[in-house]
């Protein structure tokens, strides 16, 4: 599964929540919020200087901060999860900008039904926030019995 809009789409002070939520001190919760909505930008082009434009949507790509920022911002979307019963079990697995549903299963239709049960609960969270998952990135593979 592939996130669209993580970076985008955030709401700043659900980010701070979350980033408070994990032990942060207050101190650097301000700094990181205001590193994120308050950014400024020129372009320059010939020696020409543009005006400068304010910046204060999505989470700025390319900073060493930003991966840490998106995890935290997406970590309940693709919380560990690992649900284990005697005929199937599932996993979630995050990284970066994207997730893996595991599934294994005594059948197709079983696996099947978790499969949509967990993926809908991911779908609903990062409806929730403005995001979705790219539906060029995001596809169902099965291996093994057809049942």
């Amino acid at each position: 599964m592939d996130v669209e809009g993580g970076f985008d789409r955030r709401d700043m002070d659900l980010l701070a929540g979350f980033v408070t939520a994990q032990g942060c001190p207050n101190d650097p919760v301000l700094w990181i919020c205001h590193w994120a909505t308050q950014r400024r930008i020129q372009f320059r082009f010939n020696g020409w200087i543009s005006q400068e434009y304010m910046l204060s949507k999505g989470i700025l790509q390319g900073s060493p901060l930003s991966p840490f920022l998106f995890g935290v911002y997406m970590a309940d979307i693709f919380r560990p999860q690992l649900q284990v019963s005697p005929s199937c079990r599932s996993m979630v697995i995050s990284y970066i900008d994207g997730g893996l549903i595991g599934v294994a299963g005594d059948s197709v239709g079983m696996v099947r039904n978790r499969l949509e049960e967990v993926f809908g609960g991911c779908v609903e969270t990062a409806r929730g926030r403005e995001m979705g998952f790219s539906g060029l990135k995001t596809r169902w593979i099965g291996f093994g019995k057809h049942n």
